[in-house]
């Protein structure tokens, strides 16, 4: 949802989740996203609050569409655009990665784009924390289409 804050000249995006579900996982997403402001790639909160039935997440605002509505408008990439798209996922990636953290989400539908045509990863709500050294995750998460073959796969 756009919105507009009063102390911010920029708009804003606002994520609005139904408090029936895991509300861990909601505070584990809103401290992810502020934690996300030292990378660019990475789509960062402004700040949360809540009501008694949501809560609602004030985010940085990406004014193009997803990588997925991009792809499918456009149709075919070029490889200049696929590489420059590349390079910002991974390093946004390697930016969650280096501070222990595990996606479980990557798909064109989590990755936005700017007005500028920069890529902002989002939707933290599935992702592990303290993945350091040799921890494994356990448990499927995600869209199973985007899922890693050895995971989609195992019990």
């Amino acid at each position: 949802m756009l919105a507009t804050c009063s102390n911010r000249r920029k708009p804003v995006a606002m994520k609005v989740i139904d408090k029936a579900e895991d509300e861990r996982s909601i505070v584990k997403e809103v401290r992810l996203m502020r934690m996300a402001s030292g990378c660019p790639f990475l789509c960062h909160a402004h700040a949360a609050f809540q009501t008694k039935l949501t809560a609602c997440i004030v985010m940085e605002y990406a004014s193009g569409n997803s990588l997925k509505k991009f792809i499918k408008g456009t149709g075919k990439l070029k490889t200049d655009d696929i590489i420059f798209y590349a390079a910002e996922i991974i390093c946004g990636l390697q930016f969650l990665h280096a501070n222990g953290i595990v996606h479980r989400d990557i798909k064109l539908d989590n990755i936005l784009l700017t007005g500028e045509g920069h890529i902002k990863i989002f939707d933290f709500g599935l992702a592990v924390e303290g993945m350091f050294g040799q921890r494994k995750v356990k448990g499927k998460a995600g869209t199973l289409k985007y899922m890693a073959p050895e995971v989609s796969c195992s019990e």
